[in-house]
């Protein structure tokens, strides 16, 4: 069997040191130091073509194999179908997700793209194998319920904090299994 470990980026710069250097905290670093210690290894590292991602890869400890555009050509619409974040605000964020998967559209098509990112991803690893890919909030989210369409998102909780993620593990071409990987609240910002 396979794993697949997608993560949320590292606590971003704020304020008027955002843009400048690293776009990286200190403490965002920090805390993907310790993380990427605890974790691995894997045969493959993806991360996102937006540097916050492959920063985190860098201060976790992997190099990334690949950086690749998670959101592709479907992410604009997407974002206009559900507006940027306002999965923060609702009580069960993958719910939304589920349903606005079910009616189609651009958010389907989102979903879908990261579903083939991810299983493209876990299939360059050998058997027994794991992969690592740095992604985005709302991607993670997305992803997730278009690789478990079937599943009870109610005790899944919010959305992601940085560094936060899922462990997805793939046999004979599916996905079979999930863990959510949430961190205490001193890792998250």
């Amino acid at each position: 069997m396979r794993t697949l470990e997608v993560r949320r980026h590292a606590a971003t710069k704020k304020g008027d040191q955002r843009g400048r250097g690293s776009h990286l905290s200190q403490a965002g670093i920090d805390a993907a130091r310790q993380l990427g210690d605890s974790i691995g290894p894997f045969a493959f590292v993806v991360a996102s073509t937006v540097p916050r991602s492959s920063e985190t890869a860098l201060a976790m400890g992997f190099a990334a194999d690949e950086c690749v555009s998670m959101g592709g050509s479907h992410f604009e619409e997407a974002s206009r179908e559900i507006a940027h974040r306002a999965w923060w605000e609702v009580p069960e964020p993958f719910a939304l997700w589920k349903d606005r998967i079910g009616r189609g559209g651009p958010v389907a098509a989102l979903a879908r793209d990261q579903e083939s990112l991810w299983r493209r991803v876990v299939k360059a690893v050998p058997q027994d194998g794991g992969a690592l890919v740095i992604s985005h909030g709302g991607l993670i989210e997305l992803g997730l319920v278009a690789c478990f369409p079937d599943l009870d998102y109610r005790t899944w909780g919010g959305p992601f904090h940085n560094l936060e993620g899922a462990r997805l593990h793939f046999d004979r071409d599916k996905w079979v299994d999930i863990e959510l990987l949430r961190l205490p609240n001193e890792h998250s910002p």
